[in-house]
């Protein structure tokens, strides 16, 4: 499987692929189509976890590296780059997209992560329903992904880091919460962090803090989704 991610994805691929509309209306985002790729049998998958427009490629083994030159070779005139997956940990930081066991743990409720969308509303039951029903999964304290910012654009902070309300406390005190992933976004020119924050969809706003050897360190809960929040790119 070959990713091809970024706003010219389309553009590299169109000259190399057959039987398939590529294009957005042809293959909208999270569509599937069969087809070929240089004469070669290909499934391709209209997917994205950079936030940008992306296709994952699809071809028998034999013939990935092949596949995989003739599309760098396409994309040399579009500034293709190849990434790897700290680039891409970024990128999926910047729109608020979860890896399941980082920013998420077995205590994580989909809703928690900020994913009720996907619980089935229309359905009488399910795997997993009755447990979603109990008092503490109703809790407003229950910790909730949501994004901090900063105040200082040069403090990236470390991952783990625990959150408490004010700064200058002393242990024991009251934790909220921790950061389950910290990077600096270049598109955006300050560093970002994603949290686990008790109640943490209602102090969108708010002023915490994040503990730190050297102090505490001031942020505001904002957003989990940080860049192009209406998905007008990854939908283009």
């Amino acid at each position: 499987m070959i990713a091809v991610q970024g706003p010219l994805a389309r553009q590299v691929l169109q000259p190399l692929v057959g039987g398939v509309d590529i294009s957005a209306a042809g293959l909208p985002h999270m569509g599937v189509a069969g087809g070929s790729i240089c004469g070669i049998p290909m499934l391709l998958f209209r997917v994205s976890f950079t936030g940008e427009i992306g296709y994952e490629v699809n071809v028998p083994a034999d013939h990935g590296l092949a596949i995989w030159e003739a599309i760098h070779e396409a994309g040399l005139a579009h500034g293709i780059t190849a990434y790897g997956t700290e680039t891409m940990h970024v990128l999926r930081a910047e729109k608020g997209y979860v890896i399941v066991g980082q920013d998420t743990d077995g205590t994580v409720t989909p809703d928690d992560a900020g994913l009720s969308w996907a619980i089935p509303k229309g359905k009488s039951d399910f795997v997993g329903k009755r447990s979603l029903t109990r008092p503490a999964m109703k809790d407003p304290e229950r910790r909730q992904l949501v994004g901090l910012r900063t105040a200082d654009a040069d403090a990236v902070l470390e991952e783990g880091a625990q959150i408490v309300e004010s700064a200058g406390q002393k242990p024991p005190m009251k934790l909220l919460g921790h950061l389950t992933s910290s990077y600096f976004s270049a598109v955006l020119g300050h560093p970002i962090a994603l949290a686990l924050v008790a109640g943490g969809r209602a102090r969108l706003g708010q002023t915490l803090y994040v503990a730190t050897p050297g102090g505490d360190v001031p942020v505001e809960v904002t957003s989990p989704v940080f860049y192009d929040r209406e998905g007008a790119r990854l939908h283009a």
